[in-house]
Order: C-alpha cells, then structure tokens, then sequence
C-alpha cells in the first residue's frame, strides 16, 4: 500500500459550467436513461441468468464510472502536453453473487481469486475492451456492455461457489470461531444527486505553467523543472437488485511541481510541491505559484548542500504530514476489514477490540462525512461509498483502546454490517474488477496530550540525551509511504509486517546547542506495534493533508488530520543514490 499525501496551498482557479456536463438539479432515477438502462439490464439479468441445476444470482451490482480530464503540463518555460477538453470515458463493473447473504461465491483465497485463469474468466477470455461503455447511444447501446459482463460474471460466480465448497469440504480448519457471513444486508437507498460542474481556462494555466518552470530553469543547477495541473470529474451510478439506485459526482484539481539537482557528492536529490483540492478557490495566483516555486529552488540549493547522514535509532519529531503517513500505513492499512479475515493477511490487530493498542492519550476517527475542515476540503469526503452504502463518522481507537474497523459489506467476526467505508478506484481495474474494500476516507488523529512547537524541541532535546544520543531528528516533509500487511510465508521467507516512508527534508538537531542541520539520503523504517507504542506526545499544529492510497481495490482518495507526534524511536536506513557527474555545460537559461 502506498500513500502520496499533498499539502494544501492557495492558488486561484476559474470555475464555469463545461458543457454537456451541466449542474442539474436532483432528478428521479428515471429521469436518467443511464440509470434507466441499468434498472432495465439489472431487471432481466436477475430474472435470467440461470445455468441448468446451478445456483442463481441472490444479489447482482451494476456500477458505471465516467471520467472526464483537462490537463496542462510544461517544463523549462515552455508547454509539453495539452488535454485540453473534459472527454469522458466510461467503464463498467458487474458483481454477481450466487448462493446466500451466509454463504456465497466470494471471499476466496487470494490465490484463487487472482490465478491467472480467473483474471483471464473476469476480462473476458482476454478482451480488455469488455468494460468499456459507449458514451452516446441509446437504451440498448449502454445495456449490451452490462448483458455481456454479466453473463462473464454469473458463470464466473457459479465457478467459484463450486470452487468455495470444495475448498471447505477438503480443507482442515482448526479455527473454533464462528465463520462471519460472507456479505451484509442493508435497506437500499435512492439518491440520483446533481453532476457538479467545473471548468478549466487552459490559456491562464498555460501562462502559469510557462512562468512557473522559467523561474525555476533560471535557477542555478535546477535539473528538469516541471509542472502539471489537471482538473478530473467523476461521476459513478449504481445499482443493485436490493433496490439501490445512486449517481453521485466529484471535482478534483492538482497542481504539481517538482525538481531535481545534484548533491556534491554527485547523489541525485529532487523535492516538489503538489497540492490536491476539492474546492477551486482553494488555489492561488501565479504570485503565488512563483513564491513557491522560489522555495522549491532554495530548497534544493540547501539539500545539495546538505551531508549524507548515517542509519539512526533514537528520538524525532515527525511533522504533521509526516505523521499522517506514519498513522496511515503502520495502523490505518491494519484496521481494514477485511484484513481480519484474510488468511493471507499478517491480522495484527484480529480480535484486539476493546484492547490498548496505542497510547492513552490518542484517538484515531475516520469520517468520510467531513468535507471540509478549518476551510480547507478534505479529499477523503463522500456521503456514499462504492456498495451503496451511506457514509459514517467511525471511532477506531478511542483513548488508546480499540474500538472498530473501516468495514465494507464484507462482514468480520462481531461486526456484521458495513460502516459505510467499501471503496474501490473503479468498476473495472486489474486489482479490484469493481471489488469494494474496507477502506480510510478521512483518518483524523486527536491528541490530548498537546504541546507548542518550541516546548515539542526541547522534550525531544532531553529524551535524546535521556538515550545518550548526540542528536535527535526532525522529519518535516516526506514524499511517500509504503506497508506490508501480508502475513509471513515462515520457513519459505519474505512478508514482514513493516512499514516505511520516504522523507525529504529531514533535520539533526544538537542535542548541546539546538542547531538543526538539514540532512538527506535516509528513509524512515520500522515495525507498526512497536512504533505505535514509542509516541509519548504530540504538537498542537494538527494539520490537513490530502492524496491517495493505493491497495487492493486500487486508488482511491483520502486524507489525514494529524499533529506532529515526539517518538521516543524511530529507525532511519540509508538511501542507495547512484552518484554521476553534473552537466559538463551550464544549462543556456544560465548563459
């Protein structure tokens, strides 16, 4: 799993009606012939799909996604790549389940589910194009795309419920608990809510683009500035034979800038600033954008300056970004659903509820409900997930004890319904063919146990000397982050629960005089139990960060709210950056 977060930033955005994807007030579901074609489809697949003695279909999903981008990107003061209309593009997902709410096709082993003749079954014996949707056409033209994935998608059920008794009859289960039932009723909800609008003025951002990398190229040894900003609308409909109807929409918009130089030592160091917004007027001027860029380059001059620092355990501060990522991957990934049932899964937190698995003093909340915060959008927000089911404000970890999991409708033992938290990147893509997973949205961590900035440093100071250590560290910025939550294979090796993230700028503090030093080519690393354990405090600074996380049912978008949290340990490793030499000419922007 991996999570990119983003830091939010004001930058000026037009917003206009686009064409063909106009704001539309709330309409009934027959008002839509997307919707009217699916409720159709649904209808006769229910009633037919029947194989000679062979289970039929109990429940049956249709999910379509449009997506539609407009997009600028340029490097050194001169545009590389227009998108320049918001084109849509469909796809398609079909689940069919067979067999009951108990017992069905689904919640195979992940050796199973993803063999290659499975994946080949669920594409189509091979025809990537078997999802695509028309965008145009009538009632019968949407439906043919449904017909056949469904047909795909009930004798690939029938196979795996076949496959599934097998398995269960053949198979020595020593666990005594009660097996949970393989999928959750819930009362359907009809919500046919309006497609939101957006705009994109390609001529301001091709301007912002040009001016923006130029700067940047006019910067002594500033390698390949870039920049990119795109604007993306979603729009997703499902439907379900327990009644479900849905059509539900987003806007989003990203700006990214990024560089790269080289270190003395001839390592390749780089840094970026990428911002990810809900809201338009989020963002800023071209002011703005070259204050920023400004720093970006200042800040590459320091870190090819900066000294190549050694592996370390011993105290941090991690900033408010880097915190999120450490929260998210080391507990976040953990408390998914269905990792609890997985046997392939390391299930470090299984039966744990009402257990301390943190400090006293933390709560962690995760609310896709939340759309905004202190002003700024929440990129995790939706007000109903990927099964139909409406969104919830859930307690995970309250004052240090576990309370609950991100759960979809794939039930755990002791929790048989879904808090509305089944997400997946799309209907149709290699990791998930449509298949929701209990997923984060908004993971808000709460601290009572806060300090001011200042008093955080000196707390970190003497806990370092605490330990004997010459420095402690503080880790302001990170780009990335990464987990594994698989199981260990024992004797055969590999699949250690661990976690690490990659941090950018990253600060020795003197434990005899406070000097911070910039430092770079480390990575931060460690065990989720343990390093949980560590936090003994945490700043006052909580901040929002937007981005996406990548798992098995793909990319999705979330956010973290989170203070800077002082730990006792942490384990930074060492970088390998394959060295070269510099530019043997100056760059012409320097001649």
């Amino acid at each position: 799993m991996k999570i990119i977060y983003v830091i939010l930033l004001w930058i000026f955005f037009i917003l206009i009606p686009a064409e063909g994807i106009g704001g539309d007030k709330q309409l009934k579901p027959e008002n839509d012939p997307l919707l009217k074609a699916m409720q159709i489809e649904i209808k006769r697949a229910k009633e037919g799909l029947k194989l000679p003695e062979q289970p039929t279909p109990y429940f049956i999903s249709f999910w379509i996604q449009e997506r539609a981008t407009a997009s600028v990107s340029g490097k050194y003061g001169a545009i590389t790549h227009i998108h320049p209309d918001f084109h849509p593009y469909r796809t398609a997902g079909v689940q069919v389940r067979v067999g009951d709410y108990k017992l069905d096709n689904t919640n195979l082993p992940f050796s199973t589910r993803f063999s290659p003749e499975s994946i080949e079954d669920m594409l189509g014996e091979g025809d990537w194009n078997l999802s695509q949707v028309p965008i145009e056409g009538d009632g019968a033209s949407l439906r043919a795309t449904l017909w056949l994935m469904s047909d795909t998608a009930y004798k690939g059920a029938v196979g795996d419920y076949q496959k599934k008794k097998v398995l269960q009859a053949t198979s020595v289960d020593n666990d005594k608990e009660q097996k949970p039932d393989d999928f959750s009723r819930h009362a359907p909800i009809v919500f046919v809510g309006p497609i939101k609008e957006i705009s994109f003025d390609q001529e301001m951002w091709k301007d912002i683009v040009r001016k923006v990398t130029s700067h940047l190229a006019s910067k002594k040894e500033i390698m390949e500035p870039y920049m990119e900003v795109r604007a993306d609308i979603i729009v997703n409909y499902y439907v379900n034979t327990e009644g479900a109807i849905l059509r539900t929409s987003e806007v989003f918009y990203t700006v990214d800038i990024h560089a790269w130089t080289r270190a003395v030592d001839g390592a390749k160091v780089d840094s970026f600033r990428y911002f990810f917004v809900r809201d338009p007027k989020e963002l800023q001027d071209t002011k703005n954008f070259i204050a920023e860029a400004e720093s970006l380059a200042d800040e590459l001059t320091k870190l090819r300056e900066a000294e190549e620092f050694k592996p370390y355990t011993g105290p941090a501060i991690l900033g408010p970004d880097v915190a999120g990522v450490f929260f998210h991957e080391a507990l976040g990934h953990r408390l998914e659903g269905e990792r609890q049932r997985m046997p392939e899964s390391g299930q470090t937190f299984k039966g744990k509820v009402n257990e301390g698995i943190l400090p006293e003093f933390l709560s962690i909340i995760d609310d896709p409900t939340m759309d905004r915060l202190n002003g700024r959008t929440l990129t995790g927000y939706y007000a109903y997930d990927d099964e139909g089911v409406a969104a919830q404000k859930v307690v995970l970890v309250e004052r240090g004890i576990l309370k609950n999991y991100l759960l979809s409708r794939t039930p755990i033992n002791g929790f048989n319904q879904s808090n509305g938290h089944g997400r997946s990147q799309g209907p149709w893509t290699l990791t998930s063919f449509g298949h929701a997973v209990g997923r984060m949205a908004n993971l808000i961590v709460d601290s009572e146990k806060k300090f001011q900035w200042q008093k955080l440093k000196t707390m970190l100071i003497e806990e370092a000397k605490k330990q004997g250590k010459p420095y402690g560290l503080i880790i302001r910025r990170i780009r990335a982050g990464e987990t594994n939550t698989q199981a260990s294979r024992g004797e055969r090796g590999g699949n250690f629960q661990a976690f690490k993230a990659t941090p950018i700028l990253v600060y020795a503090i003197d434990v005899k005089t406070g000097e911070e030093k910039l430092v770079r080519g480390v990575e931060l690393v460690g065990t989720p139990l343990v390093s949980l354990e560590k936090v003994i405090a945490t700043g006052d600074d909580a901040t929002v960060f937007n981005g996406t996380c990548g798992a098995e049912s793909g990319e999705v978008t979330v956010s973290v709210v989170s203070p800077s949290i002082l730990t006792t340990q942490v384990e930074v490793q060492r970088v390998v950056s394959k060295s070269k030499r510099p530019p043997i000419l100056p760059s012409p922007f320097q001649q």
